[in-house]
């Protein structure tokens, strides 16, 4: 296992060990958001392009994080969630918007 990178800590080793699906799924997500936000910028959105963005990012996934994470106590699992789903709802709209 290579979480032994990271700390020597076995608890921080837990941590990284439950986390690491999480993060995994984000970067799909992100990738795939990412790339469809360059084809957007390329056919001339630019401005749609960041404003889908910012919103899904800015207004939903953090705050949503921040509230189940912190208010709620539902931990950091919760927010690696919210930001899957924020870049997530970012990709599908950017999608539909190039298949239009």
């Amino acid at each position: 296992r290579y979480y032994h990178l990271f700390s020597d800590s076995p608890k921080v080793q837990q941590w990284i060990q439950a986390l690491v699906p999480f993060m995994f799924l984000f970067s799909i997500f992100d990738t795939l958001q990412n790339v469809t936000v360059g084809i957007v910028k390329a056919t001339g959105y630019q401005s749609q392009a960041a404003k889908v963005t910012f919103i899904s990012s800015y207004f939903l996934a953090q705050p949503l994080g921040y509230f189940f994470a912190i208010h709620l106590d539902l931990g950091i699992k919760v927010i690696w969630t919210a930001l899957t789903c924020g870049v997530g709802l970012s990709f599908v709209i950017l999608q539909y918007k190039l298949a239009r």
